[in-house]
This record gives C-alpha cells, sequence and structure tokens, in this order.
C-alpha cells in the first residue's frame, strides 16, 4: 500500500492502481479527511462524524460488506499471483 501511494503521488497513477487498487481508497481518505476535519472546525458542525456514520450504514449491508470482502480477496490474490 505504501508503494503505490508513494507511486500515486510520483503521478503514476495506473502503475499505482496496478499496484494496490485500494491506493483510490487510501488517496480519497487522504485528501477528503483534513478537508472535512478543517470544515469542522470552521464551522462547528460535524461532517467528519456524518461522513463516517453513512459509511458505517453501507457497510453494514450484508451484500456491500461481502462484495468488499470479495474484492479485497481478489486484491490479495493478483498480488500474490504477480509475485507483488
Amino acid at each position: 500500500m505504501t508503494r503505490a501511494t508513494v507511486l500515486f503521488s510520483k503521478g503514476h497513477v495506473v502503475e499505482a492502481v496496478m499496484l494496490n487498487p485500494n491506493v483510490l481508497i487510501a488517496v480519497a481518505y487522504l485528501v477528503l479527511c483534513p478537508i472535512l476535519l478543517v470544515c469542522d472546525a470552521f464551522t462547528r458542525k460535524q461532517w467528519t462524524w456524518q461522513a463516517f456514520r453513512r459509511f458505517d450504514a453501507v457497510m453494514r449491508n450484508k451484500w456491500v460488506f461481502a462484495l468488499f470482502c470479495v474484492f479485497e480477496a481478489g486484491v490479495w490474490v493478483h498480488n500474490y499471483v504477480c509475485g507483488i
């Protein structure tokens, strides 16, 4: 994941996603979380907490969670087969 994030930050997006598709989730988190925290500090609204609760509600759906687990297993298999 670290190698993929470094590749992404250097502009090698395709290589980063090929190395680990989860880099897209990590980059989204690394960009959005600080923005939400700053907005929370200035507006005194709890956007970060609300975003977490929405994500948690989505992940509690057993079909979404199962699909996510299958995707993650696929990433592991892909990395194992490719020797990453």
